[in-house]
């Protein structure tokens, strides 16, 4: 799985600078950040350098399970029943919204 988010984010990372306007965002997220210049120029290669033991770690330490947002895009009359058999999330945790409410 990590194999393949690294490749996926690295291949992305081209895309993400494809117009002049993402290179001016691109340059100004370093400046807010205060990072260096070569995190753009060195980004891919950070990437592809990313153990399973880092990405395990930065996990554990940034994502709260209890914190998390699951968002699905489903016919409800369908999906409801599935999840009240998982019991995964409570009926009462759940919103259902409407795909022609806005």
């Amino acid at each position: 799985e990590i194999e393949l988010a690294r490749n996926y984010i690295a291949q992305a990372h081209a895309f993400q600078l494809a117009t002049p306007e993402d290179r001016v965002d691109a340059r100004v997220m370093l400046e807010v950040c205060e990072l260096p210049e070569e995190a753009l120029t060195r980004f891919v290669e950070s990437i592809r350098a990313i153990t399973p033991e880092q990405a395990i770690a930065a996990a554990r330490r940034h994502l709260r399970p209890k914190d998390l947002a699951v968002t699905l895009v489903a016919t409800a009359a369908e999906i409801l029943p599935l999840l009240a058999t998982s019991k995964a999330v409570p009926r009462d945790r759940i919103t259902v919204v409407p795909f022609d409410s806005y």
